[in-house]
């Protein structure tokens, strides 16, 4: 009888455990995505960007990119455009009630 139960947490223990390492990879997996993703993102930003941006900084984001870094040049400028897209759609999801938009100083 005592041998079953050991068994049986024995059992009990490892199942646990593999769980916690499977949702571990999953989650580290799942980061690894998100990253390509971004980065895959920042590629396509800076083809589109091709007359809109500085040619030099451009290059220099391309050029970084094809070493497989992330500077912190363009983390920064991406922190900032991505903070940017975030405020317009709150803005949009949570539009200001009457009475808290100011035109000329006066409340409308």
């Amino acid at each position: 009888m005592i041998q079953k139960v050991k068994n049986w947490w024995k059992k009990v223990t490892i199942t646990a455990k593999q769980e916690k390492q499977l949702k571990d990879m999953k989650r580290y997996y799942t980061m690894l995505d998100e990253g390509a993703e971004f980065i895959m993102y920042v590629r396509k930003d800076l083809e589109e960007q091709q007359n809109k941006m500085n040619r030099h900084a451009r290059r220099r984001m391309q050029k970084s990119l094809v070493k497989g870094e992330l500077t912190p040049e363009i983390v920064k400028y991406y922190a900032e455009k991505i903070d940017v897209v975030l405020m317009q759609i709150d803005r949009q999801l949570n539009p200001p009630k009457a009475g808290q938009v100011k035109i000329n100083g006066k409340r409308v």
